[in-house]
């Protein structure tokens, strides 16, 4: 068990100010039309993101992939990694048949699909350390029994995190000799155990058409995929000597928060976990369906349990300094089939019943 991998998750604090860029794009696909049917008919009728008045939600980017038979729309808030993607596949305005979609392909990666009375909606995550300027998309669908493909390439950016080389001292985590006691040890494993069994789940999505800020104010202490070096060294003769220094990544999002302040739920779910665990301290899960999950970490209080249906923007619990944790504070992350994603870059995403 590596002990700083976990334990950077909540001690290190980036304070730089947050912004965001909301623009919109469109891009077409070998065949393709601008037709304003299909996926842009019925349609938004369903809640708005639920966030903090100091927080600003735009548009979204959005790229279109179609042919003769079917429209594609990919929405990101930037198309950038790290960030989540949305889509939404349906039939054109000029197409009568039925249209069966199977499969989808982002790369190399299968993005779980939902069949909705006007089509099929799913999500997805930018891996962050994507290196790739353009990504291809395969969707494989059938239409009057006739298996057929469209492919498509979606253009990527590189996100921008912020790195910090100056080695952060954890004090006895940083000695490279420390050792947990055995019974902390067998704790640690009960808790993993707990959280692979529910990161194993793969449950029909239950995301609804809105999503959550998790708090109710916006301030961010250390922000997604930061990049902080770690002070490493043992103890000779009572004197520290100093080793290379590690880098780790934080793969969360750190927001301000004094005690007993609220926290929601990101997206509608089903508590998945809601119990103290030694890093995480009072740990929430939400299993939103597909394999998609957010987590709450640090939580001074419960507002939920284990098996409890929430939707968008109730409360699930309160702000504290739980597990290993060096003050007041939410650390909260989101896993898209098993791709880690800046939480907030849902906030922005169209999504609809």
């Amino acid at each position: 068990m590596n002990i700083i991998n976990r334990f950077i998750v909540s001690v290190f604090a980036v304070s730089l100010l947050f912004t965001a860029f909301y623009s919109c794009q469109s891009a077409q696909g070998k065949g393709s039309t601008d037709s304003c049917s299909g996926c842009d008919s019925g349609c938004r009728t369903g809640r708005k993101a639920i966030v903090p008045g100091d927080y600003a939600v735009g548009d979204p980017k959005k790229i279109r992939i179609t042919n003769e038979d079917i429209i594609a729309d990919f929405y990101s808030e930037t198309f950038s990694t790290g960030t989540a993607m949305y889509v939404e596949i349906c039939r054109t305005g000029s197409q009568a048949k039925k249209v069966s979609v199977t499969e989808l392909y982002f790369g190399k990666r299968k993005i779980d699909l939902t069949e909705k009375t006007w089509g099929y909606k799913g999500l997805t995550g930018i891996d962050p350390e994507c290196v790739q300027s353009r990504e291809s998309v395969a969707i494989i669908y059938s239409l009057g029994g006739q298996k057929k493909q469209l492919n498509g390439m979606i253009t990527l950016s590189r996100g921008k995190f912020p790195v910090n080389l100056v080695p952060l001292d954890l004090g006895k985590y940083s000695n490279v000799d420390f050792r947990l006691k055995p019974e902390i040890l067998e704790y640690i494993q009960k808790c993993a155990e707990k959280k692979k069994k529910a990161f194993s789940k793969n449950s029909p999505s239950r995301i609804g058409n809105a999503f959550a800020h998790p708090r109710d104010a916006h301030y961010v202490t250390s922000h997604f995929w930061a990049k902080r070096a770690i002070m490493r060294y043992r103890v000779k003769n009572g004197k520290r000597i100093y080793l290379p220094k590690m880098i780790k990544v934080h793969r969360g999002l750190d927001l301000r928060g004094d005690f007993g302040e609220p926290v929601y739920a990101m997206a509608d779910g089903i508590v998945a976990i809601a119990e103290p665990m030694y890093y995480e301290g009072n740990f929430i899960v939400i299993d939103h369906g597909n394999r998609i999950f957010s987590f709450y970490m640090h939580l001074e209080k419960f507002k939920v349990k284990e098996g409890d249906r929430v939707r968008a923007g109730d409360k699930i619990g309160l702000v504290g300094s739980t597990g290993l944790s060096t003050g007041a504070h939410l650390h909260v992350s989101l896993m898209i089939q098993d791709v880690s994603v800046d939480p907030l870059s849902i906030l922005v995403l169209p999504v609809r019943d």
